[in-house]
């Protein structure tokens, strides 16, 4: 409950900042995209493959007075993680890590064009905030087993709850405002909680393709 209400206060404050900019404007987008971590843990290096995941969002686009860069803070939700392949006697299960966040970006954007529509780039940090994850485990003959993953800095946790890193985005906007963009968040925070027994670093990494409507174009 209290995440929540702190999200929501985060949200509301760019909301609030960006609304004092000229011709504010407000957008959704639909994402789907490929997940997976990267890192070093106890020695071994990460080898998880990309897992697919889909994503919701609401953002504000703020346009920066007599410049063609514009503020975008977004919220979203969003799934990342990775499959891993555990070699097991005869066995090989693939076990798959379904990693869920509330996400909020950041970005600046430099637009190419103005209501007519063009192309734009952007980048900025992110912050997100974990929410019910899960793990499941699929062996050689078909059988799944779901098991809840916790969040914390404690040896029974799997991993920290809050993530943060930086995203970049380009893409194509219409005139009527609808757009399709391509986007990479590299998570920056190392998610091996702090009193684990395993050492090293894992690490998100996400790439999207996105397809939105910036309402109000004008």
């Amino acid at each position: 409950m209290k995440k929540t209400i702190f999200i929501s206060f985060l949200f509301v404050c760019c909301f609030q900042l960006s609304s004092l900019a000229q011709k504010s404007r407000v957008g959704f987008s639909l994402t789907g995209g490929l997940a997976t971590q990267r890192g070093t843990v106890d020695g071994t290096k990460e080898k998880g493959l990309y897992t697919p995941g889909f994503g919701v969002g609401f953002f504000v686009d703020a346009p920066i007075k007599n410049s063609k860069f514009s503020f975008q803070p977004a919220i979203q939700y969003i799934q990342k993680g990775k499959v891993q392949q555990e070699l097991l006697g005869v066995l090989q299960p693939k076990i798959s890590v379904e990693l869920r966040y509330a996400e909020m970006l950041f970005n600046f954007v430099y637009n190419t064009g103005g209501s007519a529509g063009g192309f734009f780039i952007g980048a900025g940090p992110t912050l997100s905030f974990n929410l019910p994850s899960k793990q499941v485990t699929e062996t050689s003959d078909g059988t799944k087993t779901e098991s809840d993953l916790s969040f914390g800095n404690e040896v029974a946790n799997a991993y920290r709850g809050i993530d943060y890193g930086a995203n970049f985005v380009m893409g194509y906007r219409l005139k009527g405002g609808f757009f399709v963009s391509a986007n990479g968040t590299l998570g920056l925070r190392n998610l091996i909680p702090a009193n684990s027994l395993a050492t090293g670093e894992i690490k998100n990494t996400n790439f999207g393709l996105n397809l939105g409507w910036l309402i109000n174009n004008k």
